[in-house]
């Protein structure tokens, strides 16, 4: 964040089983041969019709189901996700303080953290002093590097400041000028994940240098 003001505009530190018996022989008598004549039994020829085959029926060829590939993840682009977060953070940013009554820092930074309540001051001083910064260009932040640390991603920023600070209005009813000094602020940004967002949790002020854009050219 940048300092405007001594009034300690601060910069935000931000940002899933078969049985059976055997049968008892039955006795048997011997014929008398005198009497007994010699039969000749003849099988009746059978009348059923002789056994058939079963036609050997042939399935009709299958087609095989379609193979339908498992969906594919494209891998997480982390530094492209972080730099579009800290420009979206920035611009945010840059909103709070053209209207401070109605910046929520709970939009961008981890309640709790230091950014979070970095930026809870800098609103609530800026509501009290009566001071808010003007509708002129901005300037522009470049995001320089981002660093994916252990437990969070680190973001260096530099952002060349046109923002004008406007107080109270002065005698002649016109709103008064606190700091119209363009220049060049460098800066570390932390972030981390939450609920599927990219928030800010920490920012530290590497440099600052008045009247002068020592930044990257705008993209």
């Amino acid at each position: 964040m940048r300092q405007f003001t001594a009034l300690a505009i601060a910069a935000a530190l931000a940002l899933a089983a078969c049985s059976g018996g055997d049968d008892e022989a039955t006795p048997t008598t011997a014929a008398d041969p005198a009497t007994t004549a010699a039969t000749t039994t003849t099988a009746a020829p059978s009348t059923q019709p002789p056994p058939t085959e079963a036609p050997t029926t042939t399935p009709p060829p299958t087609t095989p189901a379609p193979t339908t590939a498992p969906p594919t993840t494209a891998p997480r682009d982390i530094v492209a996700e972080v730099t579009q977060a800290a420009l979206a953070y920035d611009a945010w940013y840059v909103e709070c303080l053209r209207n401070p009554p109605a910046c929520d820092p709970s939009i961008v930074a981890v309640e709790g953290s230091d950014a979070f309540n970095a930026l809870t001051r800098t609103r609530d001083e800026l509501i009290s002093a009566g001071f808010y910064v003007g509708q002129e260009d901005r300037g522009y932040t470049i995001v320089e590097s981002v660093e994916v640390m252990s437990d969070h991603v680190l973001a260096t920023v530099c952002g060349y400041t046109t923002l004008i600070l406007y107080g109270p209005p002065g005698l002649d009813g016109q709103p008064t000028v606190q700091n119209d000094t363009a220049g060049t602020v460098r800066e570390n940004w932390q972030f981390v994940e939450s609920d599927g967002r990219w928030m800010f949790t920490r920012g530290d002020i590497l440099s600052q240098e008045s009247e002068v854009n020592t930044c990257p050219p705008e993209a």
